[in-house]
């Protein structure tokens, strides 16, 4: 059970474009200069704003995964509707389905083609960091995978640290209790975040995000590449995407497994 376990986390990170979450508008006007540099306040506004139009994603790509003790790669396809589903598709070759994952806030259901075994069970926060063993929630590797922000709290929150270094905003978010800071960078051109790095107080860093090779759609800055690094566990996780779309008109996930199927609960 060790991969499809680890599998269906993997893909959860990869696909989830900041779904979770309120859909509502923050208020911010939809227009942007780059060549106007933004206060703080208004810039994570902008960016929250942009997070929250993305109501479904659909998208097809290669996944690398290396750790001291796995290294491989696929190619997947994905739909995700919010506010909290998301349907994924294993590809091998020819196009055969090696396995067919749904995953909702609550639980999931993987579907392991070769062995026509279909798991189910609880998705709960322990699962989800012993498993994938990055110390982050759902929501942040949701948001950190797919170079999206949550910034709800932060809306009326004023950063620890705001300026602007080169073609880039850099604004940093102090945890105290947590013992952890939240730096990200910000592309002025177009408010793509480029990078993303979760460190302790003692600035070491823990987990290290860069994003790159975006496309606008609706105005919103995607990015075709992403990379996430735990560094103190040695892992990493690469995603290309060839394509993908978002706000697709009545996306709807569809889950089908063969009648004989083998049932396993978690």
């Amino acid at each position: 059970m060790k991969y499809p376990r680890l599998l269906i986390l993997l893909i959860l990170a990869v696909m989830a474009a900041g779904l979770a979450g309120c859909a509502a508008s923050s208020g911010e006007d939809d227009d942007y200069n780059a060549n106007e540099l933004l206060p703080a306040e208004r810039l994570v506004k902008k960016l929250e704003a942009n997070r929250r139009k993305v109501k479904n994603f659909e998208g097809r790509g290669t996944l690398d995964i290396k750790t001291p003790e796995f290294s491989n790669g696929a190619r997947f396809a994905g739909l995700l509707v919010k506010p909290d589903s998301m349907n994924i598709e294993i590809l091998g070759p020819f196009g055969i389905t090696l396995g067919n994952i749904l995953v909702t806030s609550k639980d999931f259901k993987f579907y392991e083609g070769l062995n026509n075994i279909l798991y189910t069970g609880t998705l709960e926060q322990d699962i989800l960091q012993s498993m994938f063993r990055l110390d982050l929630t759902l929501d942040e590797l949701n948001d950190a995978f797919i170079g999206a922000v949550n910034l709800t709290e932060r809306l009326y929150k004023n950063p620890d640290e705001y300026k602007v270094d080169r073609d880039k905003y850099v604004i940093t978010y102090v945890d105290s209790a947590a013992g952890k800071k939240y730096i990200y960078k910000i592309d002025i051109s177009n408010l793509g975040i480029t990078d993303y790095t979760v460190r302790d107080l003692k600035n070491i860093p823990l987990i290290e995000g860069k994003y790159s090779d975006f496309t606008l759609l609706d105005g919103i800055p995607i990015p075709k590449k992403i990379e996430i690094s735990n560094k103190s566990k040695d892992q990493m996780v690469k995603i290309n995407y060839n394509e993908f779309k978002i706000n697709k008109k009545d996306a709807f996930i569809r889950f089908t497994v063969p009648s004989d199927a083998q049932i396993i609960e978690y």
